[in-house]
């Protein structure tokens, strides 16, 4: 599976035949550590409008927080560290950062 999401992204070039790739498609990526794709010493919210910083307005907060919270990130997770989350709750961290664009792959 990692060798097939290499080749889309281009991470990997093929040993033989070809790859196309469509220029518009997005593609994130979740991997196994998701520590190292957050920065532990953030509140997820923080990190999430640090990454999408938007027009600062408290309807890009809330549009946050609300995705967050579709995530599996509880209003009261929202605000502590995440160094504070259990792994589980930093993989919802993660998975919430990398859906936020809508990617066309996941």
């Amino acid at each position: 599976k990692s060798t097939l999401v290499k080749l889309m992204t281009g991470a990997l070039d093929p040993t033989s035949g070809e790859v196309k790739r469509n220029a518009q498609c997005r593609v994130a990526i979740v991997n196994q550590h998701h520590a190292d794709q957050i920065d532990l010493t953030l509140t997820p919210l923080q990190f999430l409008m640090d990454r999408f910083p938007g027009d600062g307005s408290y309807a890009h907060e809330q549009a946050l927080r609300s995705h967050l919270a579709t995530c599996g990130v509880l209003e009261k997770q929202q605000a502590v560290p995440s160094s504070a989350l259990s792994g589980g709750q930093r993989s919802r961290v993660a998975l919430a950062a990398v859906s936020y664009a809508a990617p066309h792959v996941l």
